[in-house]
């Protein structure tokens, strides 16, 4: 009876090798176009495509050693009829090969059940990030950029959304996202009336920090704006600054944010620095 093990070992390897030519000679038949390189893999260049196909080729070679084990362990078995120790060593390499083949098909499985995506070794598709430029607009209901220049349009429509008053005549092209920030974080803290009396026009001091370049804002000292912004739980004093003139003005900063709000004798000059 042990010399059928043989004969059944011999069949089953063959009926695999005979499907796996013919389903071979099937797709060479349909037209398939074979791309040579590493056999069982396609040809690719970049450092992620060797990996696969190395990855794939290795995977090709285990199952057709394991195969081979087979048939050469059936080979051995058959011929072995009538000798105990032989076909008892032939055993043992076929069921060796077939745990092999067996193990290989499991892990894959696992794989495939944990992640498909495991299976498949290939670099995460990179989505473009579209973000405003030096002068553009924020558009598309993203993030507002803090260092964008805003149209006049856009950060009137902001400062009003906020509720902040803007006198008549002001220019706000240019102003920078983050000063408009500013004055709508203030006036949210606040809770009281803030007007905007001056921006980005006007005749102005020159300077990186300056009017002319966005970063800076003025705001009417009224008393209310004047009470929360010379209170110390809100801002603190940091010194003063020499006017041209020889003034000498009070510098106040939010500890939160960083703006310098001088206290100028009839307005707050709100300085944004770089964001």
């Amino acid at each position: 009876m042990d010399y059928r093990v043989g004969y059944v070992s011999l069949f089953v390897s063959f009926a695999l090798m005979g499907y796996v030519a013919l389903s071979a000679a099937s797709a060479l038949a349909q037209g398939t176009t074979v791309t040579p390189g590493i056999p069982g893999s396609q040809s690719q260049t970049s450092p992620v495509g060797l990996i696969v196909n190395f990855y794939e080729f290795a995977l090709m070679v285990g199952g057709l050693l394991a195969f081979g084990g087979v048939v050469y362990g059936a080979v051995k078995y058959t011929l072995a009829a009538g000798n105990p120790s032989g076909q008892t060593d032939a055993r043992d390499q076929i069921t060796q090969a077939l745990i092999g083949l067996l193990l290989l098909v499991s892990i894959y499985i696992i794989l495939n059940f944990v992640n498909p995506d495991l299976t498949h070794l290939r670099l995460p598709t990179l989505q473009r990030i579209a973000a405003p430029v030096e002068g553009g607009t924020p558009t598309g209901g993203g993030a507002l950029i803090p260092g964008v220049q805003l149209p006049h349009e856009n950060a009137m429509e902001q400062l009003q959304s906020a509720g902040i008053t803007i006198a008549s005549g002001i220019n706000l092209a240019g102003v920078r996202q983050a000063t408009i920030n500013e004055a709508i974080q203030l006036r949210a803290q606040c809770n009281c009336n803030v007007t905007v009396n001056s921006a980005t026009g006007g005749v102005h001091e020159t300077g990186r920090y300056s009017h002319a370049n966005g970063y800076k804002i003025d705001l009417d000292d009224t008393s209310a704006l004047n009470a929360y912004i010379l209170n110390p739980n809100n801002f603190r004093r940091i010194g003063v600054r020499t006017e041209r003139d020889g003034t000498r003005v009070p510098l106040y900063q939010r500890p939160s944010g960083g703006a310098i709000y001088a206290q100028e004798s009839t307005h707050w000059d709100v300085t944004v620095g770089p964001r």
